[in-house]
């Protein structure tokens, strides 16, 4: 199995199956990244330092291309409202966002 660290719950291409998003709090959240390991898939700084803020836990800044496979787990840091026209660099807080647990449970 393995964790990932996520902007948004969007499923990737080709991930068609089963899956469930259960909405956490930052506690919850706090006491996964705690737990480790995971792969970060955050792509912006301000959201990597919230984290690491939240959890002191180093979170690296990275855009790859992830592909979950059945088993795999993510801790999704979603923003709550969508910003149009910016790439980045916007000021946020952990208030701004919803932390949810998405499962891949089963393929197609």
């Amino acid at each position: 199995m393995t964790r990932y660290l996520l902007n948004s719950a969007v499923i990737p291409a080709g991930a068609a199956g089963t899956w469930r998003y259960m909405v956490v709090d930052p506690s919850f959240a706090r006491l996964w990244l705690l737990v480790g390991p995971f792969v970060s898939r955050i792509g912006y700084p301000e959201n990597a330092r919230l984290l690491q803020d939240l959890a002191g836990v180093p979170v690296a800044v990275d855009r790859s291309e992830h592909a979950m496979r059945p088993g795999d787990q993510a801790l999704v840091m979603r923003l709550r409202y969508r910003v149009e026209g910016l790439k980045g660099g916007l000021k946020v807080d952990l208030a701004d966002f919803e932390f949810g647990i998405l499962d891949y449970l089963r393929s197609n």
